[in-house]
């Protein structure tokens, strides 16, 4: 029962070192925030663009309802839409998103891993169509663009 005193003596130390040890760590980590957010920023506008800025020549390899999606969105919405998925890959939680011109959906990351040295990303499009009245529900593997 001797420990007892030492014990409780070094969690009141501790304790009052606490909020300079959490200092110091936020600026040790600060640094480290900001470079993966970068990051992903940018492994998500390649991600992005592998669904809707295919060049032509594989456009026809999309499935129908990928090129009825692509087909009825503006660069607008899909720039509304890729807002969207950096919201999610940076909280990793489901993120909502609606246009001006009653389109809707939500975008979130299934799973990201690395494949062949690259950030890959398993993302879920949940896509409402004002002009069809029907959700699209597009899958998709996406790694970043070199």
């Amino acid at each position: 029962r001797e420990i007892l005193p030492e014990v409780l003596l070094e969690i009141s130390k501790t304790r009052e070192q606490l909020p300079e040890i959490l200092e110091q760590a936020e600026v040790l980590i600060s640094p480290a925030r900001n470079a993966g957010k970068e990051a992903a920023e940018g492994s998500v506008t390649g991600v992005f663009s592998g669904l809707f800025k295919a060049p032509v020549s594989m456009v026809s390899s999309l499935r129908p309802d990928e090129s009825i999606v692509e087909n009825n969105l503006t660069d607008e919405e899909k720039q509304t839409i890729e807002n969207a998925l950096v919201r999610a890959v940076e909280s990793g939680k489901k993120e909502s998103w609606r246009t001006k011109h009653g389109n809707k959906g939500f975008v979130s990351i299934i799973d990201s891993y690395l494949e062949g040295g690259k950030q890959c990303f398993e993302i879920r499009h949940e896509i409402y169509l004002r002009k069809t009245g029907k959700t699209y529900v597009i899958n998709r593997d996406n790694c970043t663009l070199d």
